[in-house]
């Protein structure tokens, strides 16, 4: 019996350690590790001086293998993020890499003028192309490209580049600049969200995007995708899926079909994936899916490299029935004027606060020189002090709450159509509104009674109140719509 358990604490042991070696071995490892009909390497490969690391999957048969590098969407990705769509690849008998997203020299949040380049993602594309076209078991004829929304642009980018890519997919495409497309998202996002307000939705996704335009928040953000598209002469599939609501499908598919038609480039099949979202995801709605592929997705692609690899490339194909699109993207957007400077709208803030904080910064001042302060409630003081607290506290709150929304995604609880926090921003600024015109009207009738300096805070508390008000109009904070 003694030995029994001896044994089994032996055994035991033993398949600990190993299961702790096979961990460490096939993850870290430049190993093969062995799946269904697959089996796969790790590779390193130099890119702008920076090693980047991926994962090849290769089709059990013999080779040399067709392969297809699948490039990443906006955001920090590391290649486990495209495993999905690699396998799918890796089990039809196509070899299929996948790379960690650089994080040198690319921001996630797409914050600063300098932190995206849709030029250095293309480097990364046609480094990794040059690293697995001098490996025995690939074809070096037959590497192509897969990229998915912002994946879809690098990779026609690079394509445009060299012969040595043989075809291109792209998935979620936008045809229209990042800045644009992100307008157009936020705006379903809210309508999504029971927001049904002009007012909400254009300061948000119009002034708003143009204040992050201005302020240098959104790397790129007017980058025009399609030039690319117009130099691509490859074998082009690309697909958008029917429920998109991430890049506006049905306006970018017309404005890529016209730059493939530009360019000479006939051999194109568009199409359009019924109940799938931007990621191809299943979803009935394209706000809520699941990690599940929709169903025509995997089939379209693998069919399609198929008729490229036996040189049975359709022609200016497009399948699957067109969806309709509510809305266009709003073009405009990308058209600056002088007041959409984000230094001016500082400045006006600064400006404002300080005219605002003026009023009790008087009253600081005269009770440091142990001044006698008014007390007497009369009208004028009581529309002196609202205004005063209001309007800091609007002009603040505003701000607050734009950034967190552009940051968050989360506007707050909706009410008969709009943000609760909108509501209660809205009912602020029209009662600044209206204490500016009282103060106003108070004030020209006592104008004689007040001292020198009396005057001057009175006038200064309401040039901030008559600043607040274009202001507000340019955010749509006093508009009923």
């Amino acid at each position: 019996m003694k030995y029994k358990i001896s044994f089994l604490k032996k055994m035991a042991k033993f398949t600990f350690v190993y299961m702790i070696f096979s961990i460490i071995f096939f993850q870290y490892g430049n190993v093969t590790a062995y799946s269904e009909g697959f089996h796969e390497e790790s590779i390193q490969f130099h890119s702008s001086n920076l090693v980047m690391k991926g994962t090849l999957l290769i089709p059990d048969e013999a080779g040399p293998h067709l392969v297809i590098i699948l490039i990443h969407g906006a955001g920090a990705h590391p290649r486990e993020d495209y495993r999905t769509e690699a396998e799918v690849f890796a089990k039809s008998g196509i070899a299929a890499f996948i790379y960690d997203k650089r994080t040198e020299g690319y921001s996630a949040t797409g914050m600063g003028e300098n932190s995206r380049s849709h030029s250095l993602l293309a480097k990364d594309v046609l480094s990794a192309v040059d690293a697995l076209k001098s490996r025995a078991d690939i074809e070096s004829t037959q590497i192509g490209l897969w990229g998915l929304s912002e994946g879809g642009g690098v990779a026609a980018l690079a394509a445009a580049q060299t012969e040595d890519v043989a075809f291109v997919i792209t998935v979620g495409a936008s045809g229209v600049p990042p800045i644009q497309q992100t307008a157009w998202a936020i705006e379903n996002e809210l309508r999504h969200k029971g927001v049904q307000a002009n007012s909400v939705i254009h300061a948000l996704t119009r002034n708003g995007m143009r204040f992050f335009i201005s302020a240098g928040f959104f790397a790129e953000a007017t980058y025009n995708p399609i030039p690319p598209f117009e130099q691509v002469k490859q074998p082009i599939l690309a697909l958008w899926g029917e429920n998109d609501r991430t890049a506006p499908a049905v306006e970018s598919y017309k404005i890529v079909q016209k730059a493939l038609e530009r360019g000479g480039n006939e051999q194109y099949t568009i199409q359009f994936i019924s109940e799938a979202n931007h990621d191809m995801r299943v979803s009935s709605d394209g706000f809520i899916s699941s990690e599940e592929l929709a169903l025509e997705y995997p089939e379209s692609m693998t069919t399609w490299v198929a008729n490229v690899l036996n040189e049975q490339i359709p022609k200016q194909q497009i399948i699957g029935k067109v969806p309709v699109q509510d809305r266009n993207s709003p073009s405009g957007i990308i058209k600056l004027s002088w007041y959409d400077s984000a230094w001016l709208h500082l400045g006006y803030m600064i400006g404002q606060l300080f005219l605002f904080l003026s009023y009790f910064g008087f009253s600081f001042i005269r009770l440091y020189q142990k001044q006698q302060l008014p007390t007497k409630k009369t009208s004028i003081y009581v529309y002196a002090r609202m205004l005063s607290m209001l309007g800091t506290i609007t002009t603040l709150s505003f701000f607050g709450y734009f950034g967190y929304t552009m940051i968050t995604n989360e506007y707050g609880p909706v009410v008969i159509g709009r943000p609760l926090p909108w509501i209660i921003l809205q009912l602020m600024s029209f009662s600044i509104c209206l204490l500016v015109i009282l103060l106003a009207i108070s004030f020209w009738k006592r104008r004689s009674a007040f001292f020198f300096t009396e005057k001057v805070r009175f006038v200064l508390l309401l040039s901030g109140g008559i600043l607040f008000i274009p202001w507000a109009l340019y955010w749509q904070l006093i508009s009923p719509f």
